[in-house]
């Protein structure tokens, strides 16, 4: 018989006593390395791998997990890390006890697994048991785990993050000393997890707390901590990593004074000065924004892009976000159906002078294309500069059109920054944007299509849109997508029969926009034919990566849709049993709308082929990108911390799925993302894979699954260009570039992948 693990409630009654005493049992002994998980383990860790991938919620569903709390350390790690995982806050009864661990490591992934299993809900399960390790922790790395994890935790109550944030600043000192003798610093490493946590909870929790003079105070030694020339630590990177994060953490608490400021700026991390552009970039005084037009010099083109993005964020030299939504009142405010009052309108900003687009106009010669792109963004905003116009128009004249046709000039600049140019242009001057428009709308390479359909936004001009939208164009899709969204934006329903027919396409992705363009048709039953075509198509394909587009499609075809069509039921009912649960149970809701019947889906979700431990011993420790034109990058691969996102990516590797797919999205200062067919978010390999979250880091080079919700890994992948801390613990590293960091600092969208290259050493 199955049992269920007793309620969060019971748990928190019990927690005390029962997981303090096991805390307290351990914390005398002594440090172990744990042995790690052997040949002669590999039954129980296959057994572990598939439990924690059918994330189950019941005691025998997750009997193999159990059982490895109760083996010995390398399998303990595993099974805490696989219970953690599950974010299932009732599971930290079984997770807790480990805190008493004679092992350091255990004792880490203990820690970690608990705030992953209460991350979603409420901290008061995990922090009872963080705070007791806490306060008897001699080990210094599980001093910095312990540390981070109680800064990430979704506190509720004021009180709770208070105390939690004393302790981090306690555990940021090493254990105290007998005789009163002074607290060691803990090493790097353990500083830096510090900081991880101070930063969470300076960000995560600035509605609830203020953080206290000591905490700040200890903040601003870590900002200006730096290794002791003399030490034999060569833990660099990680004294960087201490003082990003606890500028971070200072800019979160706006407490960054002017000397501070100072010493950040001249850091030698970039990093660090990239930062500290930030904290200047939002300070009002004339003194503060003329440091940030220094760092337009910078050495590092991290630095020099984020000061022109600050230069532009200063003189409103970039577009102004689209105004806000109205918000309906609340419930009981007005009679139903009572008008939503209009949202006031937005006076335009006042043209920005010639002179404040000089530097801009200087970074179109910056060695870095990112900072190239980031110079053509803010000359959009250079209407009143007839030389910013002038170098816009001349780039946008570099566009290539068909094949057969004459080009306009030799292509001297990259699509990317030919199609960026056109986009400004439309900004800065319609009139030359309008002549130029046509060439890129009828041109061979699909980012100046791309640039058609975006500047034609910008122009409201409906004819290009409509052009860009219905060409047959090899790779396309991604340029009638964005035709198709402007179209939404400006023409409405009117556009209805583009809408339409662009349900005839296989891309997900404008068979999502297009179908949530059509809702509120009043072309009901054609709508509605169309999508149950598409619906079909999209389910044949047997792809999890459909889910999205499917989604959009139901929920077209319960708005158009009616009781009574039986062609209609006909079409939706077999997704009663859909290989995606969420599928399923989505065409019971719409099935029930329609008839006023109750539906059971029964989904039959597709085989799970998990690697076994002996193919994940034997998986390649190193991957070699190369990128078609020239330049490679080396990832290092961690199937421990990520075993079955790894072993996908070699078995895609080395099947050659990679082999002329492309980077298609690339944001300077975030990250870089590739591997779709189909060159967007919404194509990617099936089935789906899970997270595999652990304390592994999203830094600088770090190689991660790109997903749109959990447990939705489709092989497409990211790199991040900085320390993005905020995707810790929500995204999956699985890589890290270990050479060739420069080459993929200058990738652009639309730069193909030749292939990837497998070693085992």
């Amino acid at each position: 018989m199955t049992r269920r693990p007793p309620s969060p409630n019971a748990v928190l009654v019990l927690l005390s006593a029962l997981v303090l005493l096991a805390v307290l049992a351990g914390g005398d002994l002594r440090a172990q390395s744990p042995r790690p998980a052997t040949r002669g383990d590999e039954p129980q860790r296959a057994a572990m791998l598939a439990a924690e991938d059918a994330r189950g919620t019941t005691e025998d569903e997750l009997a193999p997990l159990l059982r490895g709390l109760k083996a010995s350390p390398g399998l303990q790690v595993l099974a805490l890390r696989g219970l953690g995982r599950l974010e299932q806050p009732e599971w930290v009864r079984a997770i807790a006890p480990l805190l008493g661990s004679s092992v350091p490591a255990v004792r880490e992934e203990a820690a970690n697994a608990l705030g992953q299993a209460v991350s979603r809900g409420d901290a008061a399960p995990a922090a009872t048991p963080l705070l007791a390790r806490a306060a008897i922790e001699t080990d210094t790395s599980v001093r910095g785990v312990l540390a981070r994890t109680l800064g990430r935790l979704p506190y509720r109550v004021a009180e709770d993050a208070q105390e939690a944030e004393r302790a981090i600043v306690r555990l940021s000192y090493g254990p105290a000393q007998r005789g009163g003798a002074p607290r060691a610093v803990l090493p790097p490493a353990a500083l830096a997890n510090v900081a991880h946590g101070l930063d969470a909870l300076a960000r995560r929790q600035a509605r609830l707390i203020t953080l206290a003079p000591e905490t700040r105070a200890r903040l601003r030694e870590l900002a200006r901590y730096h290794l002791d020339p003399k030490s034999v630590d060569l833990s660099v990177e990680d004294a960087a990593r201490t003082r990003r994060l606890a500028v971070s953490a200072l800019n979160a608490a706006k407490d960054v004074d002017a000397a501070l400021l100072q010493d950040i700026l001249k850091d030698e991390d970039a990093q660090v000065r990239r930062l500290g552009v930030i904290v200047a970039s939002n300070a009002t005084s004339e003194v503060t924004q003329d440091l940030v037009s220094s760092m337009l010099k910078d050495d590092s083109h991290l630095v020099r892009d984020e000061a022109l993005r600050a230069h532009g964020r200063r003189h409103r030299l970039l577009p102004l976000p689209p105004p806000a939504a109205p918000v309906p009142p609340p419930a009981g405010a007005a009679p139903a159906g009572a008008p939503v009052p209009p949202v006031p309108p937005v006076p335009p900003p006042p043209t920005p002078s010639a002179a404040v687009c000089e530097p801009a106009i200087a970074a179109l010669s910056d060695p870095h294309p990112y900072v190239r792109l980031m110079a053509l963004d803010l000359l959009g905003g250079c209407a009143a500069s007839p030389a910013a116009i002038a170098r816009l128009d001349a780039l946008a004249a570099q566009v290539v059109p068909l094949p057969g046709r004459t080009p306009a000039a030799a292509s001297a600049a990259s699509p990317v920054e030919i199609g960026r140019a056109l986009v400004a242009l439309a900004r800065a001057a319609p009139d030359k944007a309008r002549a130029r428009i046509g060439a890129f709308a009828s041109a061979a390479d699909w980012r100046l299509a791309i640039a058609a359909a975006r500047a034609a936004r910008v122009l409201k001009d409906r004819p290009t849109l409509e052009q860009v939208a219905s060409r047959p164009l090899a790779r396309n899709d991604n340029a009638m997508n964005e035709s198709l969204e402007a179209l939404q934006e400006l023409a409405g329903h009117d556009a209805d029969r583009l809408f339409i027919a662009a349900l005839d396409r296989e891309d997900y992705q404008v068979l999502r926009t297009s179908a949530r363009a059509l809702i509120g048709t009043p072309l009901r039953a054609d709508a509605a034919a169309a999508a149950a075509r598409a619906l079909s198509r999209a389910t044949q394909r047997r792809q999890e990566t459909s889910r999205d587009a499917r989604m959009a499609l139901l929920e077209l075809l319960e708005q158009t849709g009616t009781g009574g069509n039986a062609s209609l039921e006909d079409a939706v009912s077999p997704l009663m049993g859909d290989f995606d649960p969420l599928i399923a149970h989505r065409t019971a809701n719409v099935l029930s709308k329609w008839t006023g019947r109750m539906y059971k889906p029964a989904p039959k979700p597709l085989p799970v082929q998990l690697p076994t431990p002996r193919e994940l011993d034997e998986l390649p420790r190193r991957a070699i990108v190369r990128m078609q034109g020239g330049g490679t990058f080396t990832l290092a691969l961690l199937p421990l911390t990520a075993p079955t996102n790894t072993a996908r990516f070699v078995r895609l590797a080395r099947a050659g799925y990679f082999n002329g797919l492309t980077f298609h999205r690339v944001e300077p200062n975030f990250v870089i993302q590739g591997g779709s067919p189909g060159a967007n978010e919404y194509v990617g390999d099936g089935p789906y894979t899970r997270d595999e979250l652990d304390l592994t880091s999203n830094v600088r080079g770090t190689v991660g699954v790109s997903t749109r919700g959990r447990d939705t890994g489709d092989g497409q992948v990211y790199i991040n260009l900085l320390d993005n801390v905020r995707l810790d613990h929500n995204f999956t590293v699985f890589a890290q570039i270990t050479e060739g960091m420069a080459v993929a600092d200058a990738l652009m969208e639309g730069d193909v992948i030749e292939r990837i290259d497998l070693e085992s050493r």
